[in-house]
């Protein structure tokens, strides 16, 4: 059971949360209103767009499959299922509610920021919704941060180092693919591994309060 010291820790954590992702919230609008950045935007968006299709399309699709919401989900639940039947249940629902909540805070901040998609160019990969933060980069982050923290739990140093790099790789490479694939600005994809980040550390921090034992 959670000892007095615990119970107190929680409405700490709530707070500090809160402050973090209204800091990023307040951050994401406040950025989108810089003529630099919109510039900036533009102009990859445009460079992206000039020529030809580019070489990379095939891969780059499959990449950006590791951020979509049927692949994700499909980790999650096997990734949930597979904990479960070990017996490692708490981690098993630290797994389901970090992966659900970032999809519920993917469709909380395009409802917040509502930006329209690059327009330079076609894009080359399906998409659905406002283009701020990137869905894809933001659930993909939130998830192998996640798996990569579960991982981690009891391994030696090094271990840990290899899978949190091995997690943010795999975040960083969804992030260019959706720039590449023209479904995003850069900046979209900045913010999506922003908020997945925050994410993956509020579910962690109380993942570590719920389910610590004497």
């Amino acid at each position: 059971m959670p000892d007095s010291k615990d119970t107190r820790a929680w409405p700490a954590l709530v707070l500090r949360a809160g402050l973090l992702f209204a800091a990023l919230f307040a951050l994401g609008t406040w950025v989108l209103t810089l003529p630099e950045l919109a510039g900036f935007d533009a102009a990859v968006a445009a460079r992206l767009g000039a020529g030809p299709e580019p070489p990379l399309r095939v891969p780059m699709l499959d990449i950006t499959a590791l951020g979509s919401a049927p692949v994700v989900t499909l980790v999650a639940v096997l990734g949930t299922a597979l904990l479960w039947t070990a017996e490692r249940r708490f981690e098993a629902i630290w797994l389901a509610v970090a992966s659900a909540g970032g999809g519920l805070l993917v469709r909380l901040s395009k409802l917040a920021f509502d930006r329209e998609r690059p327009e330079a160019a076609t894009a080359l990969a399906d998409y659905a919704g406002t283009s701020f933060p990137s869905g894809h980069t933001l659930m993909a982050t939130a998830l192998y941060l996640t798996l990569a923290c579960i991982a981690a739990r009891g391994a030696a140093p090094a271990t840990r180092r290899a899978l949190f790099a091995a997690a943010l790789l795999l975040a960083l490479l969804v992030a260019a693919s959706r720039v590449y694939l023209r479904v995003h600005f850069p900046s979209d994809v900045i913010a999506g591994l922003a908020f997945g980040t925050a994410w993956a550390w509020f579910a962690a921090r109380a993942a570590d309060l719920a389910f610590r034992r004497d």
